[in-house]
């Protein structure tokens, strides 16, 4: 075995607590980038078999090759970040060996060959660990994932009951571990390059790790002011030491961001489910469209369509209820605007329209509106909310409004309680100029809590007429039987579609709420299981550098505390000192990494929340729980190094040449 081989085995195994934590991060890295590879490959599988006629979709493996690729390169940045700190304290505590080498005439190709071996010595343990590591956790993945298919299976989500593969190949091996040892050795060659340029006489003398630079003593007098003599000396001893913690606050720093935009993710996914399906107290919706054969003539499809008959859903109704729940018919006539003038707008509806448009004067806005007709038993039940006859026109004054930068909320936007709307309505062949201009009388009004819940499914101003051509209807309720009820639906719907005109053809479909919120619940658990598990994965990557940086450290100044404690300070002190310092390195962290993390947390929220008008909020409990853990991690890891070092005799530290 080559010279510099055997001295980089005998420096691993001289720092075996810092090399038993580098060989958990390789792992850890390896381990992930098996787990990705696994479950890449085990997704393209389960796609080909579910969509075999499109066997070789260029464009599905693109986006699996893509997505495999981001998570790598996430886990191969962090990797380098971490692993390449360990080799750097390794080169800095070799700094004066490497010396005396090169003034007896090694080379710099040997002084970096040395680091490096000590890479594909670590490469060889840590990689198949991390390979069967990742085996575990692929199955585990699976486990998850077919598990929650297989709910989605028997809640009514799939027809065919499918489950997501467990791919164990060589070639998923070969790629793991090749991209694992390649991120190990570039890790290497960063500081065995940066050892390979120092100067002989510098390294002899260890003068390269730590540089003296002058500061203002006022500032220092400050600090002695504030945090006494020890809080001083670690601030000295922080910025002295300065590269070597800046590796554990950069891996800190990624951790407090990864979770936080994970919790944030997660909690996105949660208020998108609650805006899908917890808005309406309504359990099933069953909706009926009507739709005219593609061969008629634009004429003739809108005299078709006019002849849809307010009997024929009222007769619908009926039907529904004879199951025994409490149902409610409601029809879309058409969608279209409203004109609003400054005195009919409420001071809610002013203040959102200056927020919108950053200054309202009150010129006429349009508001959307949507035209309904109920069953009559509900439009009789609303007439009597409203104080008004039957036949009038009710106006449901209440709007869900929302912007690009949040939610707004739930109001009243008019003032009118009788009158006379210039409404328009919205075609799908009309531009904007041609479209249909109406005044529709109002002859009362209705807040939103007027209206039975399960019915509030829009967001929209919203009018009811008497009965009329509707283009679209749906039957709510909130049965607690709703399997029961959606099969009951389903064959009355059944039944209606043997009573068709010629020439159109009706669409029919049942929502199952609480199997969709279900459905959706299954794949939220799902999402977050990944997340957080991805997110901790690389978390726990980071802390064991942290706790390496942090104890190589404590053990390099064994001498320097030896000194302090024979000019008289207690073991108190420099526990004291260790703690300043280890308060400094998390606020370090904190500093970037909150800030960042919540920014993060606002990059998803522009992604998903302000699209469905969800507020954005700074996750505060992530914020706090991170604040918490990693001044845990950090004290504790001062603690135990420190410990260390009470067992040593003071006489004995200050003669040794190099500490302990």
């Amino acid at each position: 075995m080559r010279l510099t081989a055997r001295l980089a085995r005998a420096q691993l195994k001289t720092a075996k607590n810092r090399t038993a934590a580098t060989v958990l991060g390789i792992a850890l890295s390896s381990a992930m980038l098996t787990t990705v590879a696994g479950l890449g490959f085990g997704a393209k599988a389960l796609f080909d078999e579910m969509l075999q006629y499109d066997y070789d979709n260029p464009v599905r493996n693109v986006a699996l090759v893509t997505v495999g690729i981001i998570f790598a390169l996430i886990i191969i940045g962090a990797s380098v970040i971490v692993v390449s700190n360990a080799f750097r304290v390794s080169a800095g505590e070799r700094t004066r060996q490497f010396g005396m080498l090169k003034s007896v005439g090694a080379t710099k190709r040997q002084i970096a060959s040395s680091v490096l071996y000590e890479g594909v010595f670590l490469s060889l343990t840590g990689i198949p660990a991390g390979l069967a590591l990742g085996l575990l956790l692929e199955y585990i993945g699976v486990r998850v994932v077919t598990a929650a298919l297989h709910r989605m299976y028997l809640s009514g989500g799939f027809t065919v009951d499918i489950a997501l593969p467990f791919i164990m190949s060589p070639l998923m091996f070969i790629v793991s571990a090749a991209v694992a040892f390649g991120t190990v050795m570039l890790s290497a060659w960063l500081p065995a390059r940066r050892a390979a340029k120092i100067p002989a006489v510098e390294a002899i003398f260890a003068k390269t790790e730590i540089r003296f630079t002058k500061t203002r003593e006022r500032r220092g007098k400050l600090r002695h002011g504030i945090f006494g003599f020890e809080g001083a000396l670690a601030a000295k001893s922080v910025r002295r030491s300065r590269r070597a913690f800046r590796a554990a606050v950069l891996s800190l720093t990624i951790s407090i961001v990864l979770i936080i935009a994970a919790g944030s993710f997660g909690s996105m996914l949660s208020a998108t489910a609650k805006l899908m399906y917890g808005a309406s107290g309504a359990t099933v919706v069953a909706s009926y469209t009507r739709r005219l054969d593609r061969g008629l003539e634009e004429g003739e499809r809108w005299s078709a369509l006019n002849s849809l008959e307010y009997k024929r859903a009222q007769a619908l109704t009926l039907r529904f209820r004879e199951y025994p729940a409490r149902v409610y018919g409601l029809g879309t006539v058409f969608y279209g605007s409203v004109t609003v003038t400054e005195d009919m707008a409420t001071p809610e509806l002013k203040k959102f329209f200056k927020r919108l448009l950053g200054d309202y004067n009150g010129e006429e806005r349009e508001l959307p509106l949507e035209v309904i007709v109920a069953d009559s038993e509900t439009y009789v039940s609303l007439c009597e909310k409203a104080g008004v006859p039957a036949g009038s026109n009710i106006l449901i004054n209440n709007l869900k409004a929302s912007l690009s930068s949040g939610w707004v909320g739930e109001f009243a936007p008019l003032r009118l309680t009788s009158g006379t709307l210039e409404i328009y309505e919205y075609t799908a062949t009309a531009s904007e100029s041609e479209m249909s201009a109406y005044t529709l009388e109002i002859h009362g009004a209705l807040s939103g809590a007027d209206v039975m819940k399960e019915a509030r499914l829009g967001n929209n101003l919203t009018v009811i007429v008497p009965g009329c051509t509707a283009e679209h209807w749906f039957w709510v309720t909130d049965t607690a039987d709703n399997k029961g009820f959606s099969e009951y639906v389903k064959s009355v719907m059944r039944d209606d579609t043997q009573h068709t005109e010629e020439g159109i053809y009706r669409i029919y479909s049942v929502s199952d709420l609480v199997q969709a919120e279900a459905q959706m619940r299954t794949i939220y658990d799902t999402i977050m299981f990944f997340s957080y598990s991805f997110a901790g994965m690389l978390a726990l990557i980071a802390v064991t550098s942290v706790i390496s940086t942090i104890s190589t450290n404590v053990r390099s100044r064994a001498r320097e505390f030896a000194v302090l404690q024979s000019v008289g300070m207690t073991g108190g002190g420099i526990q004291k000192m260790l703690n300043f310092e280890s308060v400094m390195s998390a606020a370090h962290a904190l500093l970037f990494g909150i800030p960042l993390g919540v920014l993060a947390a606002y990059g998803v929220w522009r992604g998903m929340g302000m699209v469905g008008g969800i507020p954005f909020s700074a996750p505060w409990a992530l914020i706090g729980g991170c604040i918490l853990v990693v001044f845990a991690i950090t004290r504790l890891t001062m603690i135990h190094a420190a410990g260390r070092l009470r067992r040593g005799n003071i006489i004995e530290t200050i003669r040794a040449a190099d500490g302990v």
